[in-house]
């Protein structure tokens, strides 16, 4: 007789399936054969759904050629949770054994289909195969992991000293007391109270901060959900805080991870078995789960995509108490999660809706180890699960909260798909007949200015084993770093914007204007502009054209020092203030919205959520438009000769004039702001690529011809074409790190109040 015909399980709670499994588990777990226990939804075996999705009950005589055969076993691999699922226990056993063998032996064994409760209730047992085997720890490839470059965040790596041995691990989110700001991690990762936890900020190790000693590691399950009964039983909550050395280094997103919404709360109120992953079919194909869902980044596996699988996984006894983890984590729809040790700390995110329907990425859990099950019997290598404990629960108890929203504009690489774009078309764009020798020099060295069009297109951006980063985005990776040894802050941060579309209350003219004039293009007329204007901190004097003045400057006295590597150091990191002068928003007062609290986040929905998600099409794009602006004749498209640094600072506010005319700062705010008050910020990223995608490739083909003109006009002022010692072979990456790491004799980086120390000393 057919399970569901006898009882509808529906109305089970999940505190009816924690009383039901507690009552029983003693009695579950000493059956030979059970290795663990979890609260979820009955798996139902893909032969029991029909090629519509539809369950067959063959106990009802539906498949009547399976009645007189033994049921198959039921796998984790040939199962699965669907819409008619049930609440249920589920026993993992070693071994899928018939009732006759079982009985053979006694009959002690057998694991039995319900529990009956002294109270009436009826509770079912869905038994799978699911055998453990040992995860081998793994020795981790520091080289081929992602390390912050500008600032750090969650999903990077952590080094702990121990023992003589480095340990990597991840870091998950930042959250505060009301007081100060922690790193969340795993306690066995924070260690004890002082422990210093560090990373790698380019090929340095860098203290982040220390641990704070408060943890927690396992909790009375009674005490995390009040009224719950549950005896002997201890949840793995393994979680520790480190203090943040400096939150300036850090922001709020974790990295890969598109946006981090508000916490999914968990309590005895509120949990329900509708978390756990359900799947469908359609057409004979197992469709992706409408629920449950869940997505990470950890420092070793990159983004990790999973499935909620189960509840109060029941993993270990130790000396009569259960160890339980709160979420046990499949990867999706029976692939392998494959998690790693080094992961450890990571942060799950729920991928679920708000009431308008809109997307959202709620934090829910936080992963601290992983054990291995076997698909099939006839498996030798076990898929990895997450042992993940839930995140709300966590902030009770350390009494923290979650932070959200910080720095959530800044990009970990400002715009860096745009500056490696514009720093590999540049070559291109090169006048190879004029200048053939130049052209072998910078062809011969594109990789290390930037990235190919595939490693572009696929956002390929793994650095190499030295860490080295290409020379077009060293000033936001490297000069921006808050690493001790190397980091030019605050000095170089105005030197990647002018607000030249400042206006002046003495006669209403903006600075841009004023500046075309070459007698107004110089630091005094700036610094009274500024101070006119009331701009007076460091922050607000942008001087992106004389930061540009002066690497031409530079780069003609490295090719008349017969210094090659200096003149494809300098030339590769003048590509990133291109990008700038080419991007509208660089130039303006608005750079980030223009007051409004809804344009607040337009610069990255701009120069790098937009070009990320278009980049494709900018890539193939770009040989053409280049081609058709050496042809056109449009004064858009004629560069200004650049004979002398001061006709180069001339050149930068040509650009940044051209390129704000095509494209107004104003015009991005106001469609971002329609897109985003009308429906979301994602919707505002559609909208600017449906306004100014096309515009967008042109500014970006300018900015790579511009960059190849200084680069020209440099060689020609230095004579390189003539000069012998300047050699045009690849220069080995280790030798260009080395340069770009001294921040006192490479370009150094000035403010507008003191970058005529340069200009006077260089004269």
């Amino acid at each position: 007789m057919s399970t569901t015909k006898q009882f509808n399980f529906n109305h089970l709670s999940v505190k009816d399936l924690v009383d039901a499994r507690d009552m029983f588990h003693v009695h579950l777990i000493n059956k030979r054969n059970v290795v663990a226990t979890a609260i979820g939804r009955y798996l139902i075996r893909h032969s029991d759904i029909d090629s519509h999705g539809k369950f067959i009950d063959r106990e009802k005589g539906q498949g009547s050629k399976m009645n007189s055969k033994q049921r198959d076993e039921r796998t984790l691999s040939n199962s699965m949770v669907i819409d008619i699922s049930w609440p249920c226990i589920l026993v993992f056993v070693k071994h899928w054994e018939t009732e006759e063998d079982l009985i053979k032996r006694g009959a002690s064994d057998i694991v039995p289909k319900t529990i009956y409760m002294p109270d009436g209730r009826v509770v079912p047992i869905c038994t799978v195969v699911a055998p453990k085997v040992s995860l081998e720890k793994e020795k981790i490839d520091i080289n081929k992991i992602r390390f912050p470059e500008g600032l750090m965040g969650g999903g990077f790596p952590l080094l702990i000293q121990s023992q003589g041995i480095t340990k990597v691990a991840s870091a998950g989110c930042i959250v505060t007391d009301g007081h100060t700001y922690y790193a969340l991690t795993n306690r066995h990762v924070a260690g004890e109270a002082g422990q210093e936890i560090k990373t790698l900020f380019g090929s340095k190790e860098t203290c982040i901060g220390k641990s704070s000693g408060n943890s927690i590691g396992k909790i009375p399950f009674n005490d995390l959900y009040k009224g719950w009964e549950s005896n002997n039983q201890l949840v793995s909550c393994d979680t520790g805080l480190i203090e943040i050395s400096n939150v300036n280094e850090w922001k709020t997103e974790i990295l890969d991870i598109p946006r981090m919404d508000e916490m999914f709360e968990i309590n005895t109120l509120n949990l329900s078995l509708g978390i756990i992953a359900e799947h469908s079919k359609a057409n004979g194909v197992i469709t992706d789960s409408i629920s449950g869902n869940v997505v990470a980044r950890g420092a070793v596996s990159g983004v990790l995509k999973g499935e909620i699988l189960g509840l109060f996984y029941r993993y270990k006894t130790v000396g009569g108490a259960e160890y339980v983890s709160e979420f046990l984590i499949a990867g999706r729809n029976g692939k392998d999660l494959e998690v790693h040790h080094g992961d450890s700390g990571s942060v799950w995110l729920l991928e679920s809706k708000d009431e308008d329907d809109h997307d959202l990425l709620q934090p829910i859990a936080l992963h601290w180890g992983q054990h291995a099950f076997l698909q099939n019997a006839s498996d030798k290598l076990g898929y990895a699960y997450s042992l993940s404990s839930c995140l709300s629960s966590i902030c009770r108890e350390l009494d923290v909260e979650l932070v959200r929203g910080w720095n959530i504009d800044l990009d970990y690489s400002w715009g860096e798909s745009g500056h490696y774009t514009i720093g590999n078309r540049a070559v291109f764009a090169l006048n190879r007949k004029k200048y053939p020798k130049l052209y072998r020099l910078m062809k011969n060295n594109a990789d290390n200015i930037s990235y190919d069009d595939a490693a572009i297109k696929q956002q390929d951006y793994n650095k190499s084993t030295d860490n080295f980063t290409p020379l077009v985005d060293v000033p936001d990776t490297v000069f921006k770093a808050r690493v001790s040894g190397i980091s030019r802050f605050p000095y170089e941060n105005p030197n990647h914007y002018a607000d030249v579309d400042l206006t002046r209350e003495s006669d209403g003219k903006s600075l841009l204007e004023l500046s075309k004039k070459k007698e107004n293009l110089t630091v005094e007329f700036w610094q009274a502009f500024y101070d006119e204007t009331d701009h007076t901190e460091m922050k607000e004097r942008g001087l992106l054209p004389f930061r540009v003045k002066q690497i031409f400057m530079e780069m003609v006295n490295y090719l008349k020092n017969n210094d090659t590597v200096g003149f494809v150091a300098a030339a590769g990191v003048l590509g990133h203030y291109i990008g700038d002068g080419c991007q509208p928003l660089h130039g303006s007062k608005i750079t980030n919205g223009d007051g409004r609290p809804e344009t607040e986040g337009v610069h990255s929905a701009y120069e790098t959520k937009m070009i990320d998600k278009n980049r494709v099409e900018i890539v193939d794009s770009l040989n053409d438009r280049i081609t058709a602006q050496h042809a056109s004749k449009k004064k858009f498209n004629k560069i200004p000769s650049i004979g002398s640094p001061d006709e180069a600072a001339q050149a930068c506010i040509n650009l940044l004039d051209v390129t704000m005319t095509q494209i107004t700062p104003q015009q991005i705010n106001d469609t971002y702001y329609d897109a985003v008050v009308s429906d979301s910020k994602a919707a505002g990223v559609k909208a600017l690529w449906e306004a100014y995608g096309d515009k967008t490739i042109d500014t970006l083909a300018r900015g790579s011809r511009y960059l190849a003109k200084y680069w020209e006009a440099a060689w020609e002022l230095g004579k390189g074409e003539t000069k012998t010692a300047i050699k045009t072979t690849k220069i080995a990456q280790g030798i260009l790190k080395e340069r770009y790491e001294d921040k006192e004799k490479f370009l150094k980086s000035y403010s507008l109040d003191t970058i005529h120390e340069y200009f006077d000393s260089n004269s």
